[in-house]
């Protein structure tokens, strides 16, 4: 199978300042009454935060303003390298811009305590870029950029467009179609109707709760079966994350995460294996099998706003419905 060599970032092409979906969202929220008083930094971080956490419904809508046409009541276009100029590199800005296909993956170091130089220095040596993440400048390795400590979700504040896989181009309300639910595939499900499924076959316990949210497949365990399926259609991605138990262990962290940039399972492992990766949607059958044997992230588990006793049928869908309110597109 053939997969991407590393390339320059200055050959890609990317839109000016104010052409990708975050910048947008910026300038279309920038003078929201609910900022006023704060300054433009303050105003940024909120900002990209809250495009995260909308999910893709609200991401979509509020990207549909700009289809054809510019939105009124946003900042003038001279006023806009001012508002944008911080929000990430340039170079930032080349790497959300790629292909968003299986072999484009992240490598995030996010401790840079002492001594972890060396040892991150090492990675770096037995790492086949070509094989693992598509592209070198893929390793983020910047003190200055990403010390985030356990905050590793941060990243997706700077690349949502590349980790979301969200359309760099705005399109109008009516370019999505929707399907009725006799057009299904016959093993297609709903959010809705794969939480259900989980909630109607909840173990008793919490410990069983626990115990079904992770592992391998059993035909004879219809509670982990309907988990696996709930997370399995969750996932949007995963990346490689090197943090302080990284630096420690020699293991790193790969995180399964979904629209909202929350992980939906996790786990550690050896950078020997990470070649093999790269194919979560051409059904890697290393891959796959990392995630049946991850542990659920905290969203996920006993308690978490995704996880058992899965009290709401579609939780993705009362956020986004909290985020439309919060939004207020007309408050500009």
């Amino acid at each position: 199978m053939n997969r991407p060599r590393s390339s320059s970032l200055l050959k890609r092409p990317v839109p000016d300042l104010g052409g990708l979906p975050l910048e947008r969202y910026v300038l279309f929220q920038w003078n929201r009454r609910s900022l006023a008083g704060l300054d433009g930094s303050t105003r940024r971080g909120r900002l990209a935060q809250e495009y995260v956490k909308n999910g893709d419904c609200v991401r979509y809508l509020s990207d549909s303003v700009w289809a054809g046409r510019t939105p009124r009541n946003i900042p003038h276009p001279s006023e806009w390298e001012g508002i944008l100029a911080d929000l990430r590199t340039e170079t930032q800005r080349h790497i959300t811009v790629r292909d968003q296909s299986d072999y484009n993956i992240l490598w995030l170091r996010t401790c840079y305590a002492e001594g972890s130089d060396d040892v991150h220095a090492n990675f770096r040596k037995r790492i086949n870029f070509d094989l693992e993440l598509g592209y070198e400048d893929n390793f983020l390795d910047d003190s200055m950029l990403y010390s985030y400590g356990d905050d590793w979700a941060r990243v997706f504040q700077v690349f949502p467009e590349n980790l979301l896989q969200i359309p760099l181009t705005p399109q109008p309300l009516t370019a999505q179609p929707t399907r009725s639910r006799g057009e299904r595939d016959e093993d297609e499900l709903t959010p809705t109707e794969l939480r259900q499924r989980c909630r109607a076959n909840l173990p008793s316990t919490v410990e069983d709760q626990s115990a079904g949210l992770s592992g391998r497949y059993d035909e004879d365990d219809v509670f982990r079966d309907a988990v696996t399926n709930y997370h399995r259609g969750m996932i949007r991605g995963y990346l490689f994350l090197a943090d302080e138990e990284t630096m420690r262990t020699g293991l790193i962290m790969l995180v399964f995460f979904d629209s909202f940039g929350r992980a939906v399972r996790q786990k550690r492992v050896t950078d020997g294996d990470c070649h093999i990766s790269g194919a979560w949607f051409s059904q890697s059958i290393w891959d796959y099998d990392q995630f049946l044997e991850a542990d659920p992230g905290p969203a996920y588990q006993v308690g978490g706003i995704c996880g058992p006793p899965f009290a709401d049928d579609d939780v993705p869908m009362i956020e986004t419905a909290h985020e439309l309110m919060a939004l207020d597109i007309n408050a500009q």
